[in-house]
């Protein structure tokens, strides 16, 4: 019921589908809508886990780097949850980390910031109060299980299981086969002239959001039916 009346296009949704993050860039050169991120934990969820996350995005001062992590925050609001600790540049990317540390203030406060060449770190006048970092993660996609586990951009603020994504794909594909069949071969076709322009720029990802199915769903029903 929460999300009755939202609509999502084809497009969307495959932004959307961490499998499909680089060749989505590729074919359509926007950002997806998914963010990798890894988590280096010290022990037990209690203690200090670091969550970083690459970025081609650099930044240049203070400023640019809040403005960076501002726009990060915007898109995926898990992370106003965590606190900033450092940023450091490396391979072209921007290289954030966050803590599961209690945020009491805001974590850009200039006074402190500490800047050391391209490195940007958060000094904490006192001992920080570390939070179990389960708290901090809302739905991430694949389970924290996967290698590189991805944040997703919520819809009208609410969280959509990737599994569920993967099937709003393929119903929206096999309507598309089946009631506009005609817009469907002329795509397979790379058909084109001066009246209906080639329509295959999403192909390749299409093929690859089908293999993509092709794993997920059986080892979702493996999963379901042999799970305890």
């Amino acid at each position: 019921n929460q999300i009755n009346g939202i609509q999502l296009t084809l497009k969307e949704i495959f932004a959307r589908i961490p499998r499909l993050r680089e060749l989505f860039r590729a074919t359509y050169n926007e950002d997806p809508a998914v963010l990798p991120f890894l988590l280096y934990l010290n022990g037990s969820p209690t203690e200090p886990v670091n969550l970083r996350i690459d970025i081609p995005t650099l930044f240049g001062d203070i400023d640019s780097l809040e403005e960076i992590i501002k726009s990060l925050r915007s898109d995926y609001p898990v992370l106003h949850k965590w606190h900033f600790g450092n940023a450091s540049q490396a391979w072209d990317n921007t290289i954030i980390e966050f803590h599961n540390i209690q945020k009491n203030d805001s974590d850009l406060r200039r006074e402190c910031l500490n800047i050391d060449g391209g490195h940007i770190t958060f000094n904490f006048k006192v001992s920080p109060t570390y939070v179990d970092f389960r708290q901090l993660i809302d739905c991430v996609a694949g389970g924290l299980t996967e290698s590189f586990p991805s944040l997703v951009k919520p819809v009208n603020n609410h969280y959509i299981s990737d599994v569920a994504f993967h099937y709003m794909g393929m119903y929206l594909l096999s309507s598309l086969v089946r009631y506009r069949p005609q817009i469907w071969v002329h795509s397979v076709s790379r058909f084109s002239n001066s009246d209906r322009p080639a329509d295959d720029q999403a192909l390749s990802l299409i093929e690859k959001f089908m293999s993509s199915v092709q794993i997920i769903f059986p080892n979702l029903v493996a999963k379901l039916l042999t799970q305890p």
